[in-house]
């Protein structure tokens, strides 16, 4: 991703917490969640912005979680609730509606959770991703 947001003139930021506690994921499909997150931080943040993607412990400490943080255009509190619903989309989105709800159950299928959080339009946007570590793992749903 990094050509395409310097050519898009996006600076792009990316840390790792050395405490961060392995996962056992689909690592083309997190990769899919991640490269979905990294799309739309693009297309919402203009020239001059930053996008930050930070691995780290969970609070709880039995889990990592993998926030995607934009300076763009932000979200309202409607939006921040409904964009994981199936053809939910900005009117000025090129896609079809359905990558947040797929990246979604992505995530949920590893038994993690995906969210979104904005302070509004303006300020930006945060997706935070937590999955389990490798030895929590909950039994089958």
């Amino acid at each position: 991703h990094s050509e395409r947001y310097r050519s898009a003139g996006v600076r792009i930021d990316a840390s790792l917490a050395d405490s961060t506690p392995r996962v056992l994921v689909d690592p083309e499909r997190i990769q899919e969640v991640l490269g979905g997150l990294l799309d739309n931080a693009l297309r919402c943040t203009p020239a001059g912005g930053t996008v930050t993607v930070v691995g780290r412990p969970s609070a709880s400490g039995d889990g990592a979680v993998i926030t995607v943080t934009d300076t763009g255009v932000g979200l309202t509190p409607t939006e921040t609730g409904q964009i994981f619903r199936r053809f939910a989309k900005a009117a000025d989105s090129p896609g079809s509606g359905l990558g947040l709800t797929i990246a979604r159950a992505i995530v949920e299928a590893h038994h993690g959770t995906l969210t979104a959080d904005s302070d509004g339009p303006g300020t930006g946007a945060c997706f935070t991703i937590t999955l389990p570590a490798s030895g929590s793992r909950p039994t089958a749903r």
